[in-house]
This record gives C-alpha cells, structure tokens and sequence, in this order.
C-alpha cells in the first residue's frame, strides 16, 4: 500500500530518506515492511506528548487525580451554570485573559493550557464559588501550590511542542538541543511539595525512556552538527559524536569526489529567522547562556 502510494506521487524509493509516525504499532511495522527499520522515525512532538501524558496519568500519583478532577469539575460547573458564568464575567472585565479553558483527555497540553489559565483567575474563581452555594470546593492553599509546582515542570515541554510543530521550517535539526533543554529546564525547577518532586521524578524518568538514546539515532546527529546554530554544542556523548562527524566526512569526501563541480563555495549556508514571542517561556533561553560560555571557554588564553 505505502509503496504504490508512493509509486502514483512519482516517489522513488531510493529519495525516500525518512518516514514518520506515531508510536502505533501497525504504522511502525507497516513502515518498516515497505522502507526498512532505518527509515523509520518515531514523532517527536508525539513522544513529548506520551512523556507529559504519561506522567500526568501515573497510577503512582493518586492525589494529583484529585486535584486535577477538581480544577475539570469547577471550570465545567462555571461553563455550564448561568449564574456562575455571569459572575466570573464580571469579575474578569478588565482582564486580558477572562475565559477558563477545559481540559481535553486526548492532548495533554490542554490540562496544562487549563491548569495556567485557572492559576491566573484563581482569585477571581474563588469569589464566584464563594458566593455559590451549588459551587464545587475551591482547592485549598497547598493544592494550589502544587498545581503551581506542576505547571512549572510541565512548561519546557508545552514549549517544546510548540517550537517542533512549525510547518513553515525544517525541525530535525533542532531534536537534539530541543531533548538536551528540556532536561535541563525540568531540573532546574525548584520544588517545595512532595507530589511535585514526584511528578519531577516521573517526568524525567520519561524522558530517560523516550530521548536517552537521541545522539544515536540515525536522523538527528548528522543535520544537528551541520546546523551553525547548534554544531556540537549539545551532543554528551562522544562516541556518537565521533561517529557522526566521522559519516559527515565520509560524505562530504564523496560529493566532492563525485561532483565537485556543482559545489559553490561562494554562499555559505545561513541560519532562518525563528521569531519568538518574548511573553512565553523559551527553551533557548539555556542555550543563549551555552553558547555564550563556549564564546569566553574559546577566547580565554591557553
């Protein structure tokens, strides 16, 4: 099937360098079939989602259940219930952001997009509920600490999501760094509550079990060092490292070996505009301060 698909766009097998999926496992054995287990590629925006699901949905973490049910049960009532809406209306007038957003089981960023945006109204919330005899219960002061503290963990990868999803720009370059931040951003989050930690601790375990293995994957290494952005900034493992430049020589060696003649040395290969909005958390905040300590470790004096 895939091939004869292929076959009617006028696709030959041979320029078909990659195919992506999701994790089902009738895609990935149909994509192996028809191209081989090296063409095969696993979503990454995919496997960002499954990471954050995955920790969200731990059977490990009764209690954070809990309060996620609440938060779902008080933005459903203040959706459906007349007088309740009218009154989170007029409390939220001369605010910027004034609707609360329901959370959707089949993607994970709407728990987090639902989680922010209760945060940011939560007094404007617990006015209305308090008025509301029919009102569900408001969470308490350490419930909101810990929605907080999750909200905070669950950040790098609601941002990444959005950073990979572009359509307009080529994104394999930046996996690599993208996984390396990520990690890094998870970490840094300073925890004060025990569900949190846990929630930390899942999270990264996730992600040890989705992108541990990244520097030796065939399809990100080799346009990652290529990329003036990143090169090898972010790669941790030299023996993948290595073997990356290693191939990149191989095949520069043969290019040039086979058509030297097509190759212009006269335009250098330069780095697209990747514009940001500055009100939003940025991954790439870390690697500004990466690439800047590679600057001084570079100009200091031997």
């Amino acid at each position: 099937m895939l091939t004869n698909i292929c076959s009617d766009w006028g696709m030959k097998e041979e320029n078909i360098l990659m195919v992506v999926t999701d994790g089902a496992s009738n895609m990935v054995r149909g994509v192996e079939l028809a191209f081989g287990k090296k063409k095969h590629s696993h979503c990454f925006a995919h496997l960002l989602n499954l990471m954050a699901q995955k920790t969200i949905e731990s059977e490990e973490m009764p209690q954070l259940k809990v309060i996620l049910d609440k938060v779902t049960g008080i933005v459903r009532w203040l959706k459906h219930s007349v007088v309740g809406s009218d009154a989170l209306r007029k409390k939220t007038k001369d605010l910027e952001k004034k609707i609360l957003i329901q959370s959707i089981p089949t993607r994970w960023n709407s728990t987090y997009y639902m989680i922010e945006r209760f945060l940011f109204l939560r007094e404007q919330v617990s006015c209305v509920i308090a008025f509301n005899t029919s009102a569900p219960k408001m969470l308490d002061a350490d419930e909101v600490e810990i929605l907080t503290e999750l909200m905070l963990l669950l950040r790098p990868i609601e941002s990444a999501t959005r950073d990979v999803s572009g359509e307009k720009f080529i994104t394999s370059s930046v996996v690599i760094p993208m996984v390396k931040l990520l990690k890094r951003n998870i970490e840094k989050v300073a925890i004060t509550t025990e569900l949190a930690a846990k929630v930390k601790e899942i999270l990264l375990v996730q992600w040890g079990k989705r992108f541990s293995q990244i520097e030796k994957l065939h399809f990100f290494p080799i346009p990652t060092v290529l990329d003036p952005r990143f090169r090898t900034l972010h790669f941790e493992d030299k023996v993948a490292l290595a073997a990356t430049l290693k191939k990149i020589s191989a095949e520069l060696k043969k290019e040039e070996e086979s058509s030297e003649s097509d190759y212009d040395r006269s335009s250098p290969p330069t780095a697209g505009n990747n514009e940001s909005d500055t009100d939003h958390f940025s991954l790439w905040d870390d690697h500004d301060k990466l690439v800047q300590n590679s600057w001084k470790l570079k100009k200091r004096p031997n």
